[in-house]
């Protein structure tokens, strides 16, 4: 049997991905998983909490994809930028209900807790990538001309656009091989001749 937090994040994040950040109510919540509204405020006393708890699983799915990646002493930190972009596409087209918890202003703008807790995981993407674009700099890998954090913000921005467009357009295209090109060219416009 699948627990109930568990069961009230992954409905959480389907109403957020379906509905938005207003389709988000306790009401509509007890209503998708079947409990009394009671019930989820056993789980999470708000809606602040069910959107710090969907970070709080983002942000250690994420986490746990990405550690291998970095003790990969054999990879050079070009392939590692490529392999955390695609592990984290991959990651978000079998969980699409994080795509707005991601990239959603309004979420950034709900509370301060859940802005800070947002900023946190953000921070942590954008160090991990900086440091690689530097790594990547001093081995001759990746082009010295673009500063390397102007690079982790043309990663991330892209990334980010790409996501937005695919929700957009209402999923028209296949995210997985239009994702994995995106990355493969973004790839090839950092690396160094």
């Amino acid at each position: 049997m699948k627990d109930r937090k568990v069961e009230i994040l992954e409905a959480a994040g389907a109403l957020l991905n379906e509905q938005g950040l207003g389709g988000l109510t306790i009401k509509n919540l007890a209503r998708e998983v079947r409990f009394t509204e009671a019930a989820v405020y056993r789980h999470f006393e708000s809606k602040e909490a069910i959107l710090a708890g969907l970070l709080d699983t983002l942000h250690q799915s994420l986490a746990s994809h990405i550690k291998p990646i970095l003790q990969d002493n054999q990879a050079t930190p070009l392939d590692k930028i490529q392999q955390i972009l695609s592990r984290q596409l991959d990651y978000l087209i079998d969980h699409p209900e994080f795509i707005p918890a991601t990239f959603s202003e309004s979420i950034l703008n709900y509370s301060s807790s859940v802005n800070q807790q947002m900023l946190t995981i953000i921070g942590k993407m954008q160090n991990t990538l900086t440091q690689l674009v530097e790594a990547g700099q001093s081995a001759g890998h990746i082009t010295r001309i673009i500063p390397a954090e102007d690079i982790m913000s043309m990663l991330l921005g892209s990334f980010r656009f790409l996501l937005q467009r695919w929700q957009m357009n209402r999923r028209a295209f296949n995210l997985k091989t239009t994702g994995h090109q995106h990355i493969n060219h973004l790839i090839q416009l950092i690396q160094n001749e």
